[in-house]
């Protein structure tokens, strides 16, 4: 058996396995793994389990290692950078806001919007229309929310 501490790292939507090794990492805790990017800031998804051999051959790549506990030095460093990447990337979308774009809308609906990327990945949402799903559509960039996504208003 194999101890797994499952990850979330920033820029990954996945939950991610590690070996956990001796390291008690429980939930919502921040570690510091290795990853094929070098050393990294995540955070345990849930409590370190158990994987016996046959699960650990289904993975796609040989498992990484938790290097560490994260320190509050290094909890205070993540938020840093986080709150830096927020910042910059909502410059970014901000200076789109009355600009015209291509965006390709996707099958997510959420409160009655579809939410799409233009090419340089600025998130657009619209009212849903499911005939626009899957095509990409002129849009002019509105208002920005707090979540830094646009409003698109569909232009043909």
């Amino acid at each position: 058996m194999v101890r797994i501490a499952p990850i979330n790292l920033y820029y990954n939507p996945k939950t991610l396995w590690f070996d956990a090794g001796d390291l008690d990492v429980r939930a919502g805790d921040g570690v510091i793994v290795s990853t094929a990017r070098g050393t990294e800031f995540g955070r345990a998804a849930h409590d370190v389990f158990e994987a016996d051999e046959a699960q650990i051959k289904k993975l796609k790549s040989p498992l990484k290692p938790v290097k560490r506990i994260a320190t509050d030095e290094d909890e205070a460093r993540a938020a840093e950078l986080e709150a830096l990447c927020a910042k910059l990337h909502g410059a970014f979308c901000a200076r789109a806001v009355g600009s015209e774009d291509s965006v390709l809308f996707e099958s997510t609906r959420r409160g009655g919007m579809m939410f799409g990327f233009t090419g340089n990945y600025r998130r657009v949402k619209a009212p849903y229309d499911k005939a626009r799903v899957n095509t990409v559509c002129r849009v002019r960039l509105g208002a920005m929310d707090e979540s830094h996504d646009l409003m698109g208003e569909i232009r043909d």
